[in-house]
């Protein structure tokens, strides 16, 4: 966020989750469980993917003036 411009620079991608049965999942305990099953690969795709996705969706449904800036944190 811009201080002086009062306007957003950028935007990160964040993992979170929620179960069938209402449970919320932090970033942090999806990383730990996909460590724990050794599927760090296919989380960080999976993230990737899904905010690429979104950010696309996001770009098609609001008209852009200037290029915008996404983050996404992916696994060591």
């Amino acid at each position: 966020f811009d201080l002086q411009r009062g306007t957003v620079v950028a935007y990160e991608c964040l993992a979170r989750a929620r179960s069938d049965a209402g449970n919320c999942f932090s970033g942090k305990q999806l990383i730990d469980a996909a460590v724990s099953m050794q599927l760090t690969r296919e989380f960080d795709d999976l993230a990737r993917i899904t905010c690429l996705e979104e950010i696309a969706q996001l770009c098609q449904n609001q008209p852009l003036h200037r290029p915008l800036t996404f983050f996404i944190n992916t696994l060591p």
